[in-house]
């Protein structure tokens, strides 16, 4: 019994040097202006002055004075942020009055953290001497160390690359699953206007309509849209900044004043109430921070295509690549109960081709009698679908 205690106490004399050096290490990078320094930051600084500790000259001459630095800017970094050249600038250009003024800004105990710096270090440094703790010396510890240090570094880049990715993909699952929500339209109905059996519905993104040729602008940069048979509409305003803080208020019957989408009640789960078979094929991604509330809403789909399983810049994958898959959804057999057809296509338009936009998000529905569509540099897409005589119909 008396073995183990002395054994206890053997550990915990063991690491309250590394306690203070730990503590002292994260108070540096703190005063330093990083708000939250990482394990691994605070470890490759334990680690230099553990190593620094094995020759007490380079201890002195070295680890030292880039504590004495640290703790110097630590009141301001505390209290303001990283240095940079405003704020030597400001050095510069400051009196001795706006000095003091400033200085009198620093709380109290942001000053008393600096002298902890010092003290810490002295008192690693202290207690390593009068206990014989030789971290260094340590092989278990420092291996430890290295390893830590290491994780977002070559070698072990590729192992913190699998963790990341996998934790990202959880995480974006998770989220998919928080925004399951069953259809709330209940039973619809077409009402006697409905003159087409197969819609498709294109949404763009990235243009504004004043610099489309369609709209005006002059020069002819909507050929294909300027001469279609199509009712041009002229005064939709996107319901957002960004395309999911738009499309998610577009695509659901949302709450107008609180600006809140409702995904009950999304257009693909509508179209679904009133006996429509719906697809969805995208070149978006299908997980993402930029893509996930939409996908929820892809999700009620009947038929669901996603060229991209991961975010919407996973791949390169150009949006021609759609044409196939939509041609053969649009060729495949139909029973002959199913009379209504809805089709989908949420696609990205890719780095690859100078007329696509960078970010460029469409929907299509199948077999069109008319065309109701508003975005700029889809001609060329449609143009090939045009060939489809079951697709349009001018």
């Amino acid at each position: 019994m008396q073995n183990k205690i002395l054994k206890i106490k053997h550990y915990f004399v063991y690491i309250i040097p590394l306690i203070i050096l730990i503590v002292s290490s994260k108070l540096m990078l703190k005063g330093s202006g990083y708000a939250h320094p990482t394990p691994r930051d605070i470890t490759l600084v334990c680690a230099l002055y553990i190593i620094l500790y094995a020759s007490k000259k380079a201890y002195y001459w070295i680890g030292l004075p880039i504590a004495i630095l640290y703790a110097i800017y630590t009141p301001i970094g505390l209290t303001f942020d990283k240095p940079t050249y405003q704020y030597f600038a400001s050095v510069i250009a400051t009196d001795a009055i706006e000095g003091i003024e400033f200085f009198t800004q620093i709380p109290f105990t942001h000053y008393l953290y600096a002298v902890l710096i010092i003290v810490g270090i002295f008192a690693f440094q202290k207690l390593c001497t009068k206990l014989n703790i030789n971290y260094y010396r340590n092989k278990t510890l420092m291996i430890i160390l290295v390893i830590i240090a290491l994780i977002n570094q070559s070698p072990f880049d590729y192992f913190y690359n699998i963790y990341e990715s996998i934790s990202k993909v959880k995480g974006e699952v998770s989220a998919l699953h928080d925004f399951t929500k069953s259809s709330e339209w209940g039973k619809s109905t077409l009402n006697n206007n409905s003159r087409y059996d197969d819609y498709v519905l294109v949404i763009g993104e990235s243009v504004r309509r004043d610099y489309m040729g369609v709209y005006g602008y002059p020069i002819n940069n909507t050929p294909f849209l300027s001469r279609v048979n199509s009712t041009i509409i002229d005064g939709l305003n996107s319901a957002g900044n960004n395309t999911i803080g738009s499309l998610r208020l577009m695509l659901t019957q949302s709450d107008k004043e609180k600006l809140e989408p409702n995904y009950g009640l999304n257009l693909v789960g509508l179209a679904k109430s009133a006996g429509f078979k719906t697809y969805w094929i995208s070149n978006q991604g299908y997980i993402g921070k930029h893509d996930t509330p939409i996908t929820f809403i892809a999700k009620h789909a009947d038929v669901k295509k996603f060229n991209k399983l991961g975010a919407f810049n996973s791949n390169d994958e150009s949006d021609f690549s759609l044409i196939p898959i939509f041609q053969k959804e649009l060729n495949a057999p139909i029973q002959k109960k199913q009379k209504d057809y809805l089709l989908y296509i949420f696609m990205v338009h890719t780095r690859t081709h100078a007329v696509e936009f960078r970010i460029m998000k469409i929907i299509l529905l199948p077999k069109i009698g008319n065309i109701i569509i508003s975005p700029a540099m889809l001609q060329a897409l449609i143009k090939q679908m045009r060939s489809l005589s079951q697709f349009i119909h001018c």
